[in-house]
């Protein structure tokens, strides 16, 4: 009765028991059987000391066996590895690996390929793991690298996007490793959870891909780790899975279709909303709409008019005695949020650190460099700011007296000057290192450049930096022109034009630049005439037209891209060229390119390119950005720098067909604030 039950007992424990016979017949294994698999390892997602850390692995393995004897496989591996992590680690190696292989268990016979010994901390390598008995049923266990994976039969797997290819899969999950390991847990606590399941040819049982993915914990933190491996290349045919594939492209297609759709419906839309913007532009400059009214929201503090300040009163009286202008350094910066700072751009930090962004945090400078001071904007005293950059204040006059009232501690920038409106020095450090020629025409432009002390927000513009300035220069040169209108000259373009004997006339609303731009003409006996004027009013009179050619850097609004460009090709001849930028993004081009077309100007070019500005900007660049528009804390320390801008610059010519849209003698009545705005 005992044997019985005994027999009962057996039977039942054989027909419950998981089936574990692991490579159960002797691996079918053929000399010259070869498979080239590529593994990517990835670490990354990591707290504590692996915040922000990241590893990448690459792997190129090719496996080729070159023997067979009895039941023992000899196999060659050529390995191209390279190694990367964020803190700058690097390896590179190309290594060859010998080893043997059972037929019968699957097991190693010697040291595998990843020698050297410290490598058995991840596995105990037993048996291979890119080979198995493709007839073990499913349930069953088979070993694999000291771990025992379950069989989970067949099943489908993608090698790329959309190659389907039928395999037998084997897992384990939620493993348990405990690994000492001193380069990633000095303290011994590395432990390991991890899921892991490789996909087998279901003919020849080789590996066809696999993915392991763990969580590991460490004394100094966690981090996830990830690896995946597939084969590239086999002289073992894969089971492809036609229907899987088709299926998997047309989801695809339909997926790709529907995006495209909703493209079409999102950018017709879009162009439908652009040819409005620019349809309002032109009615807005040509006085057929009125412009918009202003909203209290859009006003700013204190609605500054460059225009209560007259350039020339600027250059009246110099200086008799010591004259004064501002430090090597410091400039002035004019902010449309009624602001007016005095900034000191030499940091502490030598230039050329500055300039290679060594500005990861500020200089520990010691209180020696001098601080920058902001004050509220007042129409009265700009003229007071104005002539003491350009040197035209001297030491003990009523000038000078009104401006340390008006303007307290400004004896700290400045020191005395041996001339109007002389280059700075630091300024020119900063543009020599930025344009690295030695070209002496570049040098002679780094010098003007360089008499700049006055940036002014308020109007939307920043100037060229020296290497812009010289390739807008030779833009309008290859045009041959005898004459020039510019309208604007913040970049003071028309003093190299007219140092090449070209006759220019500006227009221009900055009472610092055209008296900057004047003063300079004077000394050096240049073909130039300054208009201060605003474009919305009329051109002022004495100004002839017929100009050969007119240079344009708008804001980034249409309407004040059609008002520049109205201005510029009233004033120019029939077949007469323009050069006029416009922002480069998606929805601008398409604006601006609309408008052209829409008043019948030839574009004979589109010169699509960065275009750097001079702008002040924090030593230690905020997360908004440092673009021409860059905002700045004046608390922090400040640089003399330059910001790149993608722009089109719009080579045109004035066609008989071309629509004149606002008349020379016609003014634009507008709102009490800037074009810009629209």
């Amino acid at each position: 009765m005992i044997r019985k039950h005994a027999l009962i007992v057996l039977i039942l424990a054989l027909m419950f028991m998981p089936m574990s016979v692991p490579n159960a017949r002797a691996l079918e294994v053929h000399e010259n059987d070869t498979f080239t698999i590529n593994i990517h390892t990835n670490l990354s997602d990591g707290s504590g000391d692996y915040d922000e850390y990241e590893e990448n692995e690459y792997d190129n393995r090719i496996y080729e066996v070159i023997s067979v004897s009895d039941d023992v496989a000899e196999w060659l591996v050529h390995r191209n590895y390279s190694y990367h992590d964020s803190e700058g680690g690097y390896l590179y190696e190309e290594t060859v690996h010998h080893f043997f292989v059972s037929t019968t268990t699957g097991q190693y016979l010697n040291n595998t390929m990843d020698s050297p010994e410290s490598y058995r901390k991840y596995y105990k390598y037993d048996n291979i793991w890119f080979q198995i008995d493709p007839t073990l049923p499913v349930g069953s266990t088979v070993h694999i690298l000291g771990y025992d994976y379950t069989v989970q039969g067949l099943t489908t797997v993608f090698l790329d996007l959309v190659t389907a290819v039928d395999v037998i899969a084997v897992s384990i999950t939620n493993a348990y490793q405990r690994i000492y390991d001193a380069e990633y847990d000095p303290d011994g606590m590395f432990e390991a959870w991890f899921d892991e399941t490789y996909y087998f040819d279901p003919e020849t049982g080789y590996i066809v891909m696999y993915e392991w993915n763990a969580f590991c914990s460490t004394s100094q933190g966690n981090f996830d780790w990830s690896e995946v491996g597939v084969v590239v290349a086999s002289s073992y045919s894969l089971n492809y899975n036609e229907a899987a594939s088709q299926i998997r492209m047309a989801t695809y297609i339909a997926i790709l279709v529907g995006i495209i759709v909703v493209i079409i419906i999102v950018r017709g839309a879009a162009i439908r909303v652009a040819k409005k913007r620019v349809e309002k532009a032109i009615g807005i400059i040509s006085k057929k709409i009125p412009p918009p009214k202003a909203k209290p929201e859009d006003l700013a503090p204190t609605l500054w008019n460059p225009l209560t300040v007259d350039h020339h009163e600027l250059l009246k009286n110099p200086p008799e005695t010591e004259a004064l202008s501002l430090l090597p350094g410091v400039f002035i910066t004019i902010e449309p949020d009624n602001r007016v700072a005095l900034v000191n751009t030499r940091t502490g930090l030598e230039v050329k650190d500055v300039l290679a962004d060594k500005t990861s945090s500020p200089p520990e400078a010691g209180g020696d460099v001098l601080k920058n001071t902001v004050y509220d904007l007042k129409e009265e005293s700009m003229m007071l700011l104005y002539r003491l950059a350009l040197g035209m204040i001297s030491n003990g006059s009523p000038d000078y007296m009104l401006l340390q009232n008006s303007f307290p501690g400004i004896d700290s920038y400045i020191q005395p000057t041996d001339g109007i409106a002389t280059s700075d020095p630091h300024a020119v450090e900063v543009f020599t290192l930025l344009t690295k020629d030695s070209n002496p025409e570049l040098q002679s432009i780094i010098e003007l450049m360089a008499r700049r002390k006055i940036l002014d927000y308020t109007l939307g513009q920043a100037p060229l930096s020296p290497m812009s300035h010289y390739k807008k220069l030779k833009q309008v040169l290859k045009y041959e022109p005898g004459t020039a209108f510019l309208v604007g000259d913040d970049d003071l373009l028309s003093i190299s034009l007219a140092r090449h004997g070209i006759e220019v006339v500006l227009v221009e609303i900055d009472p610092y630049t055209c008296a900057l731009i004047s003063h300079i003409a004077q000394i050096e006996n240049l073909p130039i005439k300054v208009y201060q004027s605003d474009l919305r009013a009329p051109i002022p009179n004495g100004i002839p037209g017929n100009f050969d050619i007119f240079v344009a850097d708008p804001d980034f609004t249409i309407e004040a891209f059609a008002l520049f460009l109205a201005r510029g090709l009233s004033q120019i001849r029939q077949g007469g060229i323009g050069l006029i930028n416009y922002e480069n993004s998606r929805i601008q081009k398409f604006m601006s390119k609309h408008l052209l077309e829409r008043l019948n100007v030839g574009v004979i070019e589109r010169v699509e390119e960065m275009w750097d500005y001079v702008i002040v900007r924090n030593l230690v660049p905020h997360r908004h950005g440092t673009g021409k528009y860059a905002t700045v804390t004046y608390t922090e320390e400040v640089a003399l720098l330059t910001a790149p801008f993608s722009s089109v610059m719009y080579v045109i010519e004035r066609t008989p067909e071309t629509e004149i849209i606002l008349d020379r003698s016609e003014g634009l009545e507008g709102v009490e604030y800037s074009i810009y705005d629209f």
